[in-house]
C-alpha cells in the first residue's frame, strides 16, 4: 500500500512537471510569434511613414508639425486640468 502511494505521487509529480513544461513551451512560442508579428507590423508602419514623409514638401511637413503641436497642446491641457 505504501509502495502504491509512492508510485502515485511519483506519477503525479511527473505529470505536473510535463504539464508545466509544455505550458511554458506553448507560452514561449506564442510570445515569440506575437513579438515577431509586432516587429513586422512596426517595420511595415515605418516603411509606410518613410514613403509618406519623403513625398511631402517642406511646407507640408511644417503644417503637419504645427497640427501635431496643437493636438499635443490640447491633450496636455486636458490632462493638466484633470490632474489638479
Amino acid at each position: 500500500n505504501q509502495n502504491q502511494n509512492q508510485n502515485q505521487n511519483q506519477n503525479k509529480n511527473q505529470y505536473a512537471h510535463t504539464t508545466k513544461s509544455s505550458t511554458f513551451s506553448s507560452r514561449k512560442s506564442t510570445t515569440s510569434s506575437a513579438r515577431s508579428q509586432q516587429d513586422q507590423d512596426f517595420k511595415n508602419f515605418m516603411n509606410m511613414f518613410d514613403e509618406t514623409v519623403s513625398s511631402m514638401s517642406e511646407e507640408e511637413l511644417n503644417m503637419a508639425m504645427g497640427a501635431a503641436s496643437v493636438v499635443g497642446s490640447v491633450i496636455g491641457s486636458i490632462i493638466g486640468a484633470r490632474a489638479t
